[in-house]
């Protein structure tokens, strides 16, 4: 079954959303940025080194990155700019 998804699976089918928030810490965009997207609809998880903290708190980060199982509205968007430039 893995080689099946491998043959299938092309990550340049995604919808990439790319942007930059300023932060004093990884740990502190990730809360921000999962409080944002609590108001999405559709569910949510980080990835890479920000998810690896949350499991263990093992793992210094400065990237985050979310897999979100919805296209993101403008409204949460605008949301994670105006959380970050309230801060």
């Amino acid at each position: 079954m893995l080689d099946a998804w491998v043959e299938a699976y092309a990550f340049d089918r995604h919808n990439i959303v790319r942007g930059h928030v300023t932060s004093r810490a990884g740990d502190e965009l990730l809360s921000r940025l999962a409080n944002v997207l609590e108001g999405s609809r559709g569910r949510y998880a980080a990835t890479g080194l920000a998810a690896a903290w949350l499991h263990a708190q093992f793992a210094g980060f400065r990237l985050v990155t979310f897999f979100v199982e919805q296209p993101l509205s403008d409204k949460v968007l605008k949301g994670v700019q105006g959380g970050a430039e309230g801060r």
